[in-house]
């Protein structure tokens, strides 16, 4: 339901005048009908469903500041409030609805929101003020001007605000006006966005990324792709030179339209904290927080601000693996996971204009990359398991391809090229409600957890969903994608980087997962006895084989542990 864009507002004043929000809308403007409800106003039926859903006794309301002028018909208190797609936790918004009593509006409804309500319920105080001011830190201004100019009720439950950012200060207007025009703008560009969206398109990224020279399969982009919209964070190991960062950087930049939107940042062997992502408060100068050189909190809050929330946002962390990840990241996987807040400081005036904390945004995606050799550190399962692993591999033919290839790597040109699907992207990567269409994959996860378990590397729900998010994402991205093609992939990205051990901690339980890797009850003694080769280029002896990326990867890691004792999904 639209309102008018001045009925909600904050730090904002017309020169030498006064100016405050009306804190209220109404729902019947003409006289002629008597001021009844206007039924015709879109979204005003679900608001007052929602309202009758959430209505709640008088008794304990205070609205002191009510105009005399004014009926209470009833009060609604709304537990579940959203603002531009954030949910305010733990925060409940008291909604009003009353009849005016003028001379000029006599029955005139108005659904009311003002900042001064409050409500005494047996757990605590419910404060509109408090209530706006968490919008405010939540649209990324806590000190800025900002409006809100639709309110929708979903599911008769969940109030949402749809609000825009004017400034990050105070804004002062030469007349009203002039401020109606600015505002109405700014809704109008919004509603219609400022870069149009088209439909993901596997085939046209594919055809942006080739035109750089630069060799990718299909494959590894599709299951790029498909892995970020499961999960906002993604990991690339392999082999060092096989272009995991300059993948991650050019798919990076044909989603953004701007510079700003993404951030390379080398990860020093040095980082031993969280100062290096999100710096840190002065120790000495109690107003002054050093912002770290790396430039990460600064995305964070580029990210968070209202007016970027349509738009993707990415870190690159590049040799992610240098220094523990642990203990710079722990904030970040928490975060993630969680929705809750990563706390920066305790002033709670902020310093330096950096508020005492800051939330993960939605639509921000990291990319790791990982080199495996002496330098470098493991990674713990509480890494693994919460994001995909693809591994890079540079095939005979890939290295033939690109020495023959005479032309330079060029991806000068590239940002911005398929920017109009970043919306698209977004949209996806924050659906919940999608259809897998795969059950066959439930009894084969069944299997794999339970040899996993017996060398502790089993998974939880949250693997198990992720698991099902990437079929559905693969399946939509490349419908000629067989369930079992999927599924190999999955098991590759998600079940396989926790397993490390010794010979005699994983000889059988890798022997019986290269079981469920065949077909018909076929055997893979073959391939792990070294008298087949499985080539997974030339398609040679993989006829008996369901899962060939999985068996592959279970072969070689099979053999390692043989000669050396000892073997893990990451190698050198």
């Amino acid at each position: 339901m639209k309102i008018d864009n001045t009925s909600l507002f904050f730090n904002s004043s017309i020169k030498d005048a006064t100016a405050t929000a009306a804190w209220g809308t109404s729902v019947g403007q003409s006289k002629k009908n008597g001021y009844k409800l206007d039924t015709d106003k879109e979204g005003l039926k679900d608001v007052i469903y929602g309202m009758t859903y959430n209505i709640k006794p008088a008794d304990s309301l205070k609205a002191t500041e009510m105009s005399e002028n004014r009926e209470l018909l009833y009060c609604s208190i709304f537990s579940k409030v959203f603002v531009n797609g954030i949910e305010l936790k733990e925060e409940s918004l008291i909604f009003l609805l009353v009849k005016e009593h003028t001379e000029s509006h006599n029955g005139r409804i108005i659904i009311s929101y003002p900042p001064y309500a409050e409500y005494a319920t047996e757990e605590k105080a419910l404060n509109n003020a408090e209530v706006y001011r968490k919008m405010g830190e939540a649209l990324g201004c806590p000190n800025g001007c900002w409006f809100a100019f639709e309110i929708n009720v979903r599911n008769q439950e969940e109030l949402h605000f749809s609000a825009i950012v004017v400034s990050d200060t105070h804004t002062e207007y030469d007349s009203s006006a002039i401020r109606k025009i600015e505002w109405n703008n700014l809704v109008e560009n919004k509603l219609q966005g400022n870069i149009k969206k088209t439909p993901l398109s596997i085939p046209k990224i594919i055809e942006s990324i080739t035109a750089t020279n630069l060799i990718y399969s299909p494959e590894i982009i599709t299951r790029f792709i498909a892995a970020l919209l499961t999960k906002p964070f993604i990991i690339l190991t392999g082999l060092s030179g096989s272009g995991k960062t300059k993948l991650a950087h050019s798919i990076v930049k044909l989603f953004c339209s701007s510079s700003e939107q993404y951030k390379l940042v080398p990860v020093g062997a040095d980082w031993t904290s969280r100062e290096p992502m999100l710096g840190f408060p002065d120790s000495i100068e109690k107003n002054r927080y050093i912002k770290p050189e790396s430039g990460v909190l600064q995305l964070i809050i580029e990210a968070n601000k209202a007016k970027n929330q349509d738009k993707p946002f990415f870190l690159i962390l590049d040799e992610m693996n240098l220094s523990h990840v642990e203990r710079y990241f722990a904030d970040f996987l928490s975060a993630m996971e969680s929705g809750d807040k990563i706390y920066l400081h305790d002033d709670t005036e902020g310093k330096d204009d950096i508020a005492p904390f800051i939330r993960f945004p939605k639509n921000l995606f990291i990319i790791g990359t990982v080199n495996i050799d002496e330098t470098t550190y493991m990674f713990s399962p509480k890494v693994l398991d919460r994001a995909n692993v693809i591994e890079f591999r540079v095939s005979k033919s890939d290295m033939s391809k690109f020495l023959s290839n005479n032309t330079i790597i060029n991806d000068d040109g590239i940002e911005g090229l398929e920017a109009g699907m970043a919306g698209d992207f977004l949209d996806l990567a924050q659906k919940k409600d999608l259809k897998y269409g795969n059950t066959t994959i439930i009894g084969e996860l069944v299997l794999f957890f339970d040899e996993l378990k017996k060398v502790g590397a089993e998974f939880g729900y949250r693997t198990a969903t992720e698991i099902k998010r990437f079929t559905a994402f693969a399946k939509m991205l490349n419908n000629e994608w067989s369930d079992e093609k999927i599924f190999d992939y999955a098991i590759m990205q998600k079940l396989l980087p926790k397993v490390h051990g010794s010979q005699r901690k994983l000889k059988d339980p890798l022997k019986k997962m290269a079981e469920f890797c065949m077909k018909d009850n076929k055997s893979p003694e073959n391939f792990l006895n070294k008298e087949a080769k499985l080539d997974l280029e030339t398609n040679d002896n993989i006829n008996d084989v369901r899962y060939p990326v999985t068996l592959e990867k279970i072969v070689r890691m099979y053999h390692n542990l043989l000669h050396n004792g000892f073997t893990s999904y990451a190698e050198n």
